[in-house]
């Protein structure tokens, strides 16, 4: 029996440099990118979602990333979601914070990323198999939030306050950034508060209110040889349920926190992540060293009493990088290793105490012709589980990536990848047998679960012009033991029992972005679509994403033709259905459409944003909710008021 520490294939791509072209420049600010330059070197796929502008609404992460097209939120709850890319989700998608793997999603199936990124964030997706990237947890894709360094010289501050009606939401968030010759100093904070919010019938969905509170403080120096040490450290807590004034204000009755229609408890989860970054120069290259530490607990409270689950997932990662450049060549190598501990402390238990050991290294060779870029990602993925209870699982699988990228001209370009990437299964698929509170129901796992695979063709076009642009993404991918949540026939403690089980499948989908714009970008046409079909064993699964179409008109108002004191109006309009139903509440709400309003109005030192959202709607559910089969009913209509003062 295995003990000993291995190595875990992973290659540490966290971009640093953009090469960007701005699609459109309406209040959500997205950029699409394609080919990147990465601070190691890597080139990869991915998205990049922009803060510049003051926030539309009290958005968490996975909700705000579902502005790029193919990205979804995987609703876990009210202030709780999961990033589900193409349809996959939970660890299948490797999500990264200042460098260190936010490893949660291997203890319990619906734990989310449930916090917001500041201002000074910058949110990145990569789409497809990244685990050549970024290591076992993403066979799907990648997130990753990074923080960015000030430009501008000077001390710079800001503060947004934000208020909406459907639940009584309020916000505020201050900000502050300081940047000497050779240093850079941050500190920023955010607090939300939320009543339980009304669907579309004016029906408030009792236990629904949450809060969240963030602190994030960083720095960055310069060092001898230009040397870089960059320090952050980041607290997150959030809990639902518990109740506060403003319920009082909806007039609902609130007895104890167990006011949901089923019963169900409060939860409260604190998030902490100290990360130290030092990039090294060379003559032909760069090093990046990452070390940092990062604890999780999560406790589920009954009338107060910590009487459900209480856990918490403790996490050490050291990470190094480096490439180097030799002509039109490029190589790099990659190691990384990272050791986690989960403990439970409650009076419930889901899944048990265990601890999960797992390292590697990564290799990159890429060749530059004068049209053409191509290169090849090769690792080796493996960790090892224990328990005190003699409990060994131990997994190995390679992971390989080759990328080509053909230049028609400055304004067009193709790109095709083939990639075949491994998962091993988390430990809520291995070991679970435990009630699921947030979802109400009880799941049973399958220790005897081997590692996924994905084989997978990607294919991107993108053209633009003086008045258009266009992005086109497809893909096809194999699947083999795909681990999927089925629900059963059978009941314990009062909860649907759901399963586990494993099957060969196959998906394909596709994205497709298309503007038009005047030459000065003051009115801009933004359409887009995108789908995904997943089968298991020739089934529907029971969280896949619908086809989902987006339409932006952006129009912008602007004063003695400067980009200050900009008025810029969007209207929304969004139409999903459902098309690959599984459970019955699939077919009775297989659609909906839903119109936004957007105003936002740039002063000489503040910023007024105002929205009317979830129009036409009045009764629709959404299919990505894990809480769906409950009926959990979305959000109705919602107007918000936003104002963020920058000194």
């Amino acid at each position: 029996m295995k003990t000993k520490i291995f190595y875990l294939f992973s290659l540490m791509a966290f971009c640093s440099y953009a090469k960007a072209q701005i699609l459109f420049t309406d209040s959500q600010a997205i950029q699409l990118v394609n080919i990147e330059t990465t601070a190691s070197g890597i080139e990869s796929n991915f998205n990049v979602l922009l803060n510049k502008e003051i926030s539309t609404s009290h958005q968490i992460l996975s909700e705000n990333l579902e502005k790029i097209p193919g990205v979804q939120s995987y609703s876990m709850g009210p202030g709780n979601g999961k990033t589900a890319i193409r349809g996959l989700s939970g660890n299948r998608i490797g999500v990264y914070v200042d460098g260190l793997r936010l490893d949660n999603q291997q203890w319990q199936d619906e734990h989310g990323l449930g916090f917001i990124a500041f201002d000074n964030d910058q949110q990145r997706v990569f789409f497809g198999p990244s685990n050549t990237i970024a290591g076992n947890e993403a066979m799907g894709g990648m997130v990753s939030i990074v923080q960015s360094i000030p430009t501008r010289l000077g001390t710079y501050q800001s503060i947004t306050t934000g208020f909406s009606t459907n639940d009584l939401g309020f916000s505020a968030k201050y900000e502050r950034e300081v940047k000497n010759v050779k240093s850079s100093h941050w500190f920023n904070a955010y607090y939300g508060t939320h009543g339980d919010y009304l669907n579309g019938k004016f029906q408030p969905i009792l236990n629904s209110r949450f809060d969240l509170m963030q602190l994030k403080i960083g720095s960055e120096k310069t060092l001898k040889n230009n040397n870089k040490l960059m320090l952050n450290y980041r607290l997150s807590v959030s809990q639902t349920g518990i109740a506060r004034i403003s319920d009082s204000l909806e007039l609902v009755e609130i007895k104890n926190s167990d006011s949901r229609e089923f019963e169900g408890p409060s939860h409260v989860v604190a998030l902490q992540c100290l990360s130290a970054k030092i990039n090294k120069d060379y003559k032909n290259g760069k090093s990046e060293f990452i070390a940092g530490i990062m604890s999780n607990t999560r406790i589920e409270l009954e009338d107060y009493q910590m009487d459900g689950l209480a856990m918490q997932l403790n996490t050490a990662q050291l990470r190094h990088s480096r490439y180097f450049i030799n002509g039109t060549w490029k190589f790099e190598f990659a190691e990384n290793l990272m050791a986690q501990t989960n403990r439970n402390f409650g009076n419930s238990i889901v899944v048990p105490n265990m601890n999960l050991l797992s390292g590697g290294v990564t290799g990159l060779i890429k060749k530059t012709f004068h049209s053409f870029a191509l290169n090849v990602q090769v690792g080796l993925t493996e960790q090892l589980l224990t328990s005190n209870n003699n409990i060994t699982k131990q997994y190995f699988a390679p992971n390989v990536s080759f990328n080509g990228v053909h230049i028609i001209n400055k304004n067009h370009e193709i790109g095709i990848r083939l990639s075949n990437s491994y998962r091993a299964p988390n430990i809520h698929e291995l070991f679970a047998n435990g009630l699921s509170e947030d979802a109400f129901r009880y799941d049973i796992g399958n220790a005897n679960f081997k590692e996924e695979s994905l084989s997978q063709i990607d294919l991107h076009f993108m053209g633009k012009g003086n008045s258009q642009q266009i992005q086109l993404a497809v893909f096809t991918g194999k699947l083999n033991n795909y681990i999927s949540l089925n629900s059963t026939d059978r009941f314990i403690l009062g909860a649907p029992i759901f399963e586990y089980n494993s099957n060969n499948g196959n998906m394909w989908g596709g994205e497709l972005s298309y503007s038009l714009f005047n030459s000065q970008k003051t009115v801009i046409l933004q359409n887009s679509l995108n789908y995904t079909q997943i089968k298991s064993g020739g089934q529907n699964i029971a969280f896949a994403p619908p086809l989902k179409s987006k339409t932006n008109f952006i129009y912008t108002i602007r004063n003695k033709n400067q980009i200050l004191n900009d008025l810029k109006i969007n209207v929304e309009y969004i139409y999903v259905k459902v098309l690959q139903p599984y459970f019955e509440i699939d077919r009775i709400h297989n659609s909906y459409n839903l119109l936004n309003f957007y105003i936002t109005k740039n002063l000489s030192k503040s910023d007024i944003s105002f929205y009317i959202k979830n129009c036409l709607a009045s009764d629709y559910i959404d299919p990505m909710s894990m809480l769906k089969s409950i009926p959990y009913t979305a959000p109705g209509l919602n107007i918000g008021l936003f104002y963020k003062y920058n000194f």
